[in-house]
């Protein structure tokens, strides 16, 4: 992987993120959010690797996704394969308190099939994400099984994102924002 493209990626998607502005802006729309991506140390999986979690600004040690993230490079196009938490809990705070990172293991991760996102570079350092396999992404909500569709735009001063859950029999939307993408604004650059 040409080292050069991993870390104007890297920078681009690492760091802390929130959409506070867009939250005070539409309270009745936006909860107010905390994204946090942290870098992983390269021999713990022997590839770039993240940890990432969202949480409420109000609630910051229960984030609602953690996740792990693989990341490769084929094709002129990055492709990140996402992984769950066998022991989510022991790690959750670790975006804002990096000491947590050392309970992340090989052996206590599992892939999220379906659910590899594909980023393309439209400018040096600004990068459009979509799932690479579109109604493959299953989530359960609420005693339903959902595909995701999630699109991503990240750059060194914003991450713009939507998520919706559709029904898998019906394509009815089951969950996500009914007012658009969560617009959140870089905070702090990855510390590692």
């Amino acid at each position: 992987m040409n080292l050069s493209r991993l870390d104007n990626f890297t920078r681009a998607f690492t760091g802390h993120f929130s959409n506070k502005e867009q939250a005070i802006n539409s309270p009745k729309d936006f909860a107010h959010i905390d994204i946090y991506v942290r870098t992983l140390p390269i021999d713990l999986f022997n590839v770039p690797s993240f940890y990432s979690e969202q949480s409420f600004n109000y609630s910051p040690w229960s984030p609602y996704r953690q996740a792990v993230h693989k990341l490769y490079y084929e094709n002129n196009t990055f492709l990140l394969k996402n992984f769950m938490l066998t022991n989510s809990k022991k790690v959750a705070g670790a975006g804002f308190q990096s000491d947590l990172l050392k309970y992340i293991e090989a052996g206590q991760i599992k892939i999220r099939n379906g659910c590899e996102m594909e980023f393309t570079e439209l400018d040096k350092g600004h990068y459009i994400g979509k799932l690479k396999n579109c109604k493959k992404c299953i989530i359960q909500k609420d005693g339903k099984e959902t595909y995701l569709i999630s699109q991503v735009e990240i750059n060194k001063h914003s991450w713009v994102s939507i998520d919706e859950g559709f029904d898998i029999d019906t394509n009815e939307k089951i969950w996500g924002s009914i007012s658009g993408a969560l617009k959140f604004v870089r905070l702090e650059e990855n510390i590692d």
